[in-house]
């Protein structure tokens, strides 16, 4: 027997957001025990980042009838009453209950706090088998009374988002767009998943006189855009964060090692597209057996990554030097966090991060020192725009 079809949807569910989101802040077993010691369950699926968190529900027609009013009901009562009520429920849990614990998909828990929360998103998404009745309007969102604005996608609107915006922030920021122009501008909800993309592509700002007053079809620009997935794809690098050595000079390493990931998860495109060339860099360098060091400041987070490459001769005090120069590049740069990252080819690729935080203050001492010595190569401040378009 194959799985129910409630399974499937949420291991499309978790295939999507594992991949875009990666499985530390990906939860589909949504079940905590309060006090009362009556397990609950808070959402279907949950995302949860930085203080961003999203509150899924999904809904799947099983079996479609060839009664057009019949499907009707199931869409509108599924969707726009069921769904939407159960965004309202996990809404009142996080509100009951001043610290939820659940566990993610790399079997973790983790405790979102109410109170540390800067945005909620509230998205409903249902896979209908067929084509939907022709009477059938199709609704992007719900605006409710207690809960306020609930997206409403289909799933393969939904699966096309992720798979062109690619990185978590893009989401995040793509959500907070939607929300934006569907209850700004009158005409959005008329228009296809793909023009919103479009124009969100365009321009974030809404509303906005430029574009909202033009009669133009939007979705042409995300067929134009420039997907270049092989210059900013770090996927298989940050992935094997769990499984390769990494090293911590701040707090536990569980901690820091969701320190690091976090970090990562906020960047978009254009800042990963940088931080790939100085990390292809840094490991080319390493081939050649020769010392450099990259860095780069991530505006979207004000976090700072450096990257060493490091000659086998310093094989044994690699840590040591991780660490000293991840310091002196935070204090350079003037920042409250930093990221560095060492390559060392030695019978194979050593590759160690280190994840330092602390508020920045001026020390006389080490502007002499970087005086005497700057080790470091200007920092080029690059404003890039983040979506390309082919002519």
């Amino acid at each position: 027997m194959g799985m129910p079809k409630r399974e499937i949807l949420i291991s499309f569910m978790n295939l999507i957001n594992s991949q875009t989101f990666f499985k530390e802040f990906c939860f589909s077993k949504n079940c905590f025990i309060p006090k009362s010691g009556t397990e609950l369950e808070f959402s279907d699926y949950t995302l949860f980042l930085n203080g961003y968190l999203i509150i899924f529900q999904l809904k799947e027609r099983r079996e479609k009838s060839d009664l057009i009013q019949k499907e009707l009901n199931w869409l509108r009562n599924k969707i726009q009453s069921k769904a939407t009520k159960q965004i309202r429920r996990s809404l009142g849990y996080l509100d009951e209950f001043s610290v939820l614990s659940v566990r993610n998909e790399r079997n973790n828990i983790v405790n979102i706090n109410r109170t540390s929360l800067k945005e909620i998103h509230k998205v409903v998404v249902y896979l209908y088998p067929e084509k939907k009745p022709l009477d059938f309007e199709p609704v992007k969102y719900h605006l409710s009374r207690t809960a306020d604005f609930i997206h409403i996608f289909d799933f393969i609107s939904y699966k096309f988002a992720c798979e062109v915006l690619y990185t978590p922030i893009e989401i995040i920021k793509y959500l907070q767009f939607r929300e934006k122009i569907l209850t700004s501008v009158f005409d959005a909800k008329k228009q296809t998943e793909k023009h919103l993309l479009g124009r969100y592509l365009l321009s974030p700002i809404v509303p906005s006189l430029e574009f909202d007053s033009k009669n133009e079809d939007y979705s042409v620009y995300v067929d134009k855009l420039k997907m270049r997935i092989g210059d900013f794809n770090m996927r298989f690098v940050f992935k094997s964060l769990k499984e390769k050595g990494y090293k911590f000079i701040y707090g536990e390493g569980e901690l820091s090692y969701y320190r690091i990931m976090t970090e990562l998860a906020l960047l978009d495109r254009a800042e990963l597209t940088k931080f790939k060339e100085r990390f292809d860099k840094t490991l080319e360098n390493s081939t050649k057996n020769k010392r450099d060091i990259f860095r780069l400041i991530a505006v979207n987070n004000q976090c700072g990554f450096v990257f060493i490459s490091i000659p086998r001769i310093e094989f044994k005090n690699r840590y040591k030097r991780l660490e000293a120069m991840t310091a002196l590049a935070k204090y350079d740069m003037k920042l409250n966090k930093i990221i560095g990252v060492t390559i060392v080819q030695k019978d194979g690729f050593y590759i160690d991060w280190i994840y330092i935080e602390s508020r920045w203050k001026r020390v006389p001492k080490v502007d002499e020192k970087l005086k005497e010595n700057y080790p470091f190569k200007p920092l080029k401040k690059n404003i890039s725009t983040v979506y390309e378009f082919d002519e």
